[in-house]
């Protein structure tokens, strides 16, 4: 098992440290004094350095190719980039869902002042499932993103 450490100047007056593990066979742990890190969340101090950003390092720039090659191929690698397709599916999801959820408002706003004795003429039963369709999945997207996050951080710690 090899440890490097880093020193990083983050948002507090003392630099964080950040260390990362290889456990070997691509398995990696980072850990990180911030107060994300200290939490078990994501921290842009870890990933920065698995990056190869030297943003904030006071301590141990040396190390960041070392930790670079760690992470290619890693567990936590491999979990990154899910989560980062995640993201892009949820965030896709919410681009939808408002586009469908002010497709709805037109529609019934334009059926409200054409008719009010028929407000809703005009709006088939397949849209309505449609919308609702996509809200629902775009809750279950977001809290797919949650989860993975979650598991990610606790995969660092690891």
């Amino acid at each position: 098992m090899e440890n490097i450490e880093f020193l990083v100047q983050g948002s507090a007056k003392e630099p964080y440290t950040v260390s990362v593990v290889n456990r070997g066979k691509r398995n990696l742990s980072a850990y990180c004094t911030c107060p994300a890190g200290e939490n078990g969340l994501i921290c842009k101090h870890r990933t920065r350095i698995f990056a190869g950003d030297t943003q904030g390092i006071v301590e141990g720039i040396e190390n960041v190719p070392i930790a670079q090659e760690w992470f290619r191929g890693s567990d936590i690698e491999k979990a990154l980039n899910g989560l980062s397709s995640i993201e892009s599916n949820a965030k896709k999801a919410e681009r939808v869902f408002k586009e469908m959820t002010q497709m709805l408002q037109d529609k019934i706003h334009e059926n409200m002042t054409r008719n009010v004795n028929r407000p809703l003429d005009g709006i088939r039963e397949k849209p309505i499932r449609e919308y609702t369709e996509a809200a629902i999945r775009k809750v279950v997207t977001a809290t797919h993103v949650k989860i993975a996050k979650r598991q990610i951080a606790d995969a660092m710690m690891d």
